[in-house]
C-alpha cells in the first residue's frame, strides 16, 4: 500500500504526460502484475463495491479518539474533509507491516459480506497498520469515494507508451474491459488490426484569428457558426458504433440515443461534428453535454433532462472509400445526401452555412450569433482536403466587457509575497454582491501603491493570504464567453477573463448584475 500511496501523490502533483509515464512505469517495475492491474483499475476511476459509508467511518473514529468531540470538529473545520480528518487523528504505529496494494484490496473484498462488527474490527486493524497517506486512500476505497489523481485521457496518454499502444487503441481496450474487476495487463496490451476501423482519425483544428485579413476572395471559403458543444468523431459500422472526443475519450455509452440512430445507416461511415445540448427550441450550455459524460449510468431520465443532438459538418469515410482527399464542398455534398436518406429524426442535424460576399460581412453576423449562443465563425477553404494541409479559420466574436466590484484580494507566495496576485470581483444581485470572476492585474507603480493602501485601510477580514475588502473599487474586465457552473455560488464561470482597467470614479450602479451575465451563458 505504501508504494501505491507514493504513486498516487506523484501523479496528483504532476501534469506533464512524459513524467506521468515515468512514474507509472517505475511503479510497474516495482510491483507484481496483479497489484499493477488493480492500480490501473482504480486510477481509471472504476473503484469497487462500498464496504462502509463515510458517516459510519466518522462514527467509528469518534468512538475511538482520545480527545473531545469539539476538538474533532475543530480538526474537521481545519481540513474541510472528513476522510482526511479521520486519517490524521490517530497516531501512527511504530511497527507497520508493509502489505501490497492488491493484498489490501483482496482483504477489503473478503470483508464485504461480513457483519457490521467484523467490518468495524477490520477497519480498526487497518488503522494500526497503515500510514497517514495510506489510510486516506484506504478510506476512499472502502467508502467508494476514491478520486483518480489524473484525468482519464491523460492517464491513457501516459500509459500507452508503456503498453506499446497508441492512446486510441488503449482507450478502446479500456472500453472493452470489465468494469468490476481489473483487466489483465495482457488484455490491455491487446492490439487487433480488425478493430482499427473503429479508432478515430486525426482531426483538423481551426486556426484562431481575431481579424480577417486574407488575400483570397471570400468566395473561396464556406462559413458556419461554431456551436458550443463537444467535438466528436462518430464512427458507424454495421455491428457497432463509437463516439470519440477530440481528447481521445470514448463516450459511446453516454449517448445511447445516438447509438439507436446509428442503426439507420446502411454502411460504414465516419462523421466529424459536435455533440450539442438542445431543448425547448434553444441551445443549452456545453456543460450539459459534459454532465452527461460524467455520469456512470445513463437512465431515461438523464436522457430527457439533458437532450442532445449531433451536428455533423464533415464526412470522412463512406464504406471502403476514404473521402478525406476530396475537396470540402464534395465531402459536404456527400454528407447532405447521406443525411437525407435517413429517417426523419431530431438527433442528427447538418451544420448551417453563412453566405459571405465580402470579408466585412463577417462583422455583421455577430448580432445574429449572440442570440444563437455561438461565439465564433468557422471558415473552411472549399477546395481543401481534410488533413494537415486543410485551411480552417476560427473567427472569434468580440469579447464581452463587464464591470465588477472588488471583494477579495489574494497575496502571492515566495517571491510574490509582497504582491497581490488574484482579484475577486462581485456582481449585483438585488442589494447583495456575489463573486463571479477572479483575475490577475498589472498595475502601474502609483496604482499598485494605491491598491496596497486601500487593502491596508479597508480590510474586513483576513483568511491566510486572502483579504476580504469593503466593496468600493470597480474594475472592468473582458471575457470570451460565459458557461454554467452549478457548483459556483454565482452559477456561472467566465472563460478567459482579463483585467482591462480600474474605474476610480464609477458607482455601484455601474456594476454588472448577475442576471445580465447569466443571459450570456453559452
Amino acid at each position: 500500500m505504501k508504494r501505491f500511496a507514493q504513486l498516487y501523490h506523484e501523479l496528483e502533483q504532476e501534469k506533464e504526460v512524459p513524467l506521468l509515464t515515468y512514474y507509472l512505469t517505475s511503479y510497474a517495475s516495482d510491483v507484481q502484475e496483479q497489484e499493477w492491474a488493480w492500480a490501473i483499475h482504480f486510477l481509471r476511476g472504476l473503484g469497487m463495491k462500498r464496504l462502509i459509508s463515510t458517516a459510519q467511518v466518522s462514527e467509528i473514529a469518534r468512538s475511538k479518539i482520545e480527545f473531545s468531540a469539539s476538538i474533532f470538529e475543530a480538526c474537521l473545520d481545519a481540513t474541510g474533509d472528513l476522510i482526511e480528518t479521520v486519517s490524521l487523528v490517530f497516531p501512527v504505529s511504530k511497527n507497520i507491516e508493509d502489505v501490497s496494494f492488491d493484498v489490501w484490496i483482496e482483504r477489503i473484498r473478503a470483508c464485504l459480506k461480513s457483519g457490521s462488527l467484523e467490518k468495524n474490527e477490520f477497519i480498526l486493524e487497518a488503522w494500526k497498520n497503515l500510514r497517514i497517506k495510506e489510510r486516506y486512500l484506504f478510506y476512499r476505497i472502502i467508502t467508494n469515494s476514491f478520486r483518480p489523481p489524473v484525468a482519464i485521457n491523460k492517464l491513457i496518454k501516459a500509459l500507452a507508451p508503456y503498453l506499446e499502444l497508441n492512446s486510441h487503441q488503449l482507450a478502446y481496450n479500456f472500453y472493452l474491459s470489465s468494469l468490476q474487476l481489473p483487466a489483465s495487463i495482457a488484455e490491455l496490451k491487446k492490439s487487433s488490426d480488425s478493430k482499427l476501423s473503429l479508432l478515430p482519425l486525426p482531426i483538423v483544428d481551426p486556426q484562431v484569428v481575431e481579424n480577417i485579413n486574407l488575400s483570397e476572395a471570400p468566395a473561396n471559403f464556406t462559413a458556419s457558426y461554431e456551436w458550443n458543444g463537444v467535438r466528436t468523431q462518430w464512427i458507424i459500422a454495421p455491428d457497432e458504433t463509437h463516439l470519440w472526443t477530440r481528447r481521445g475519450e470514448l463516450i459511446t455509452e453516454k449517448f445511447p440515443e445516438l447509438q439507436q440512430v446509428a442503426k439507420f445507416f446502411d454502411d460504414y461511415y465516419i462523421l466529424d461534428g459536435v455533440i450539442v445540448a438542445y431543448g425547448d427550441h434553444a441551445l443549452h450550455p456545453k456543460s450539459q453535454v459534459r454532465n452527461r459524460m460524467k455520469r456512470k449510468r445513463i437512465t431515461n431520465k438523464i436522457i430527457a433532462d439533458y437532450p442532445v443532438y449531433f451536428c455533423a459538418f464533415d464526412l470522412l469515410k463512406s464504406g471502403n472509400t476514404d473521402l478525406r482527399p476530396l475537396p470540402f464542398i464534395e465531402r459536404q455534398k456527400a454528407l447532405q445526401d447521406l443525411v437525407k436518406k435517413l429517417p426523419l429524426n431530431d438527433l442528427i442535424k447538418l451544420s448551417d452555412n453563412i453566405f459571405i460576399d465580402e470579408w466585412s460581412d463577417l462583422d455583421r453576423h455577430w448580432n445574429d450569433m449572440r442570440p444563437l449562443k455561438s461565439h465564433a465563425i468557422i471558415l473552411k477553404r472549399k477546395n481543401d482536403p481534410y488533413g494537415q494541409k486543410s485551411i480552417w479559420y476560427k473567427y472569434k466574436a468580440p469579447v464581452f466587457l463587464a464591470k465588477g466590484i472588488l471583494l477579495y484580494v489574494k497575496r502571492g507566495e515566495g517571491a510574490l509575497a509582497n504582491q497581490f496576485t488574484e482579484y475577486t470581483l462581485g456582481a449585483r444581485v438585488g442589494q447583495d454582491l456575489v463573486p463571479f470572476a477572479k483575475v490577475e492585474a498589472d498595475f502601474l507603480d502609483e496604482d499598485l501603491l494605491a491598491m496596497k493602501a486601500f487593502v491596508k485601510n479597508h480590510t474586513i477580514e483576513r483568511f491566510g493570504p486572502v483579504y476580504s475588502l469593503e466593496a468600493q473599487l470597480i474594475f472592468e474586465i473582458s471575457y470570451e464567453s460565459v458557461e454554467a457552473a452549478v457548483r459556483r455560488k454565482s452559477g456561472l464561470v467566465l472563460k478567459k477573463p482579463q483585467f482591462v482597467q480600474w474605474h476610480q470614479n464609477d458607482e455601484l450602479s455601474d456594476v454588472v448584475t448577475l442576471r445580465e451575465l447569466k443571459l450570456q451563458i453559452l
